[in-house]
């Protein structure tokens, strides 16, 4: 439930007062740590998203639990990171390599599907599309060599090119929407998940 509410602004607090009880309910669930870290990153309180994801993987257990936690912290500090990029760099529709972009939600969504197709345009831009259980939604990075790349539940044999491997993955990406629904949103990481 709290990982529902999460994705609308006006029930996000709900959503982490949810996650936060079930984290006191049952101190020892790493899982439910990892949804409490996720609630915090769609927030927009990614120091904090991070931390609980960094105990969470210091108290996994199981292979899988480390698995999960390893993905999370992974995506939570894709997320640190961009946003700080973010507060340092200036708006992107000023530099002359790429193209203007579309005002973006301060939260995170997540997409998961498979990538239908991938595009690199210019030297640090991609783009694609991914088919999701609920339609396609398109997504771009203007420095996709700067995400990161990380595998659910194997092992990468060599560095991947996004421009060359990431269509036909069935992916994980975490994501800031466009405010307006029409535009593309912008990719913050990807999990690579083999079915």
């Amino acid at each position: 439930m709290a990982n529902l509410l999460a994705r609308r602004p006006e029930t996000q607090e709900e959503a982490y007062r949810m996650a936060l009880q079930a984290v006191s309910l049952e101190a020892g669930n790493v899982h439910y740590r990892l949804n409490l870290s996720w609630v915090l990153e769609m927030m927009g309180r990614d120091d904090e998203a991070v931390r609980v994801a960094e105990f969470a993987v210091s108290m996994a257990k199981t292979r899988d639990e480390r698995r999960d936690a390893a993905a999370r912290l992974a995506i939570a500090r894709q997320q640190q990171e961009h946003q700080k990029r973010m507060e340092e760099e200036s708006e992107m529709s000023d530099h002359p390599d790429h193209p203007e972009r579309p005002e973006l939600e301060d939260s995170a969504k997540l997409a998961e599907g498979i990538v239908e197709k991938a595009e690199c345009n210019g030297s640090t831009t991609i783009e694609v599309t991914v088919k999701t259980s609920s339609g396609e939604i398109h997504l771009y990075s203007d420095r996709y060599m700067k995400l990161l790349y990380s595998p659910l539940n194997f092992t990468l044999k060599e560095i991947m090119n996004p421009c060359r491997d990431l269509q036909g993955w069935h992916a994980r990406i975490s994501y800031r929407p466009a405010k307006d629904p029409a535009n593309p949103g912008e990719m913050m990481a990807v999990v690579l998940v083999k079915d």
